[in-house]
C-alpha cells in the first residue's frame, strides 16, 4: 500500500470516528465545566479541526493540476518534490476522506455548534465537487476481475 493510500485511508478512519463522537454529543454528551477539563465537546471539536488540516494538506501537496486534477503518489516534504500518480482506489480514498469532513461538520452543527460548519463546509463541497469532476482521469484505467473471472473495464455509466 502506498503511503499516500495509507494517509487518505488514516484521515478517513480519524474523520469517522470524529463524526461518532460529534453524533455521541448530539444525543447528550458531555457539555463541558468549564474547569480545564478536556470534555467530549471539546474534543470532537479538536478531532474534527485536526482532520480539516490533514485533509487541506493533503489535498494541497498530494494533488496536481487544474485543468485535470491527478492525485500524486509520493511527497517528499524535504524537497517538495512529487512523483507518480496513484489509482483509482487511492483516488476514491480521498473522495470518502471529504466525505467524512462534511459529516463531521454537519455532526457538529447539529450538535448546536454551527460555527464550523458555517466557516467551512462550502470549501469541502466544493473540493468534493472538484474531485468528482476530475475522476474522469482515471476513466479506463483499472480492470476489475469478477469472481467468475469475467473482466470489466472501468468506463462511464
Amino acid at each position: 500500500m502506498t503511503n499516500t493510500i495509507k494517509l487518505w485511508t488514516l484521515l478517513a478512519a480519524g474523520i469517522v470516528c470524529t463524526a461518532a463522537a460529534c453524533e455521541g454529543n448530539a444525543k447528550g454528551g458531555d457539555s463541558g465545566s468549564g474547569d480545564g477539563k478536556i470534555t467530549a465537546s471539546l474534543l470532537a471539536e479538536q478531532n474534527l479541526r485536526r482532520a480539516m488540516q490533514i485533509t487541506d494538506s493533503a489535498a494541497r501537496y498530494c494533488f496536481e493540476g487544474n485543468a485535470v486534477l491527478k492525485m500524486l503518489q509520493h511527497y517528499n516534504p524535504y524537497t517538495s518534490k512529487t512523483e507518480g500518480v496513484v489509482s483509482i482506489w487511492g483516488y476514491t480514498a480521498s473522495v470518502e476522506a471529504v466525505n467524512a469532513v462534511l459529516h463531521g461538520l454537519k455532526a457538529y452543527k447539529d450538535a448546536g455548534s454551527p460555527a464550523l460548519y458555517d466557516a467551512h463546509y462550502q470549501r469541502y463541497a466544493d473540493l468534493l465537487a472538484k474531485l468528482y469532476d476530475n475522476a474522469d482521469y482515471y476513466l479506463g484505467s483499472f480492470s476489475l476481475t469478477s469472481y467468475s473471472q469475467c473482466s470489466v473495464q472501468g468506463k462511464r455509466v
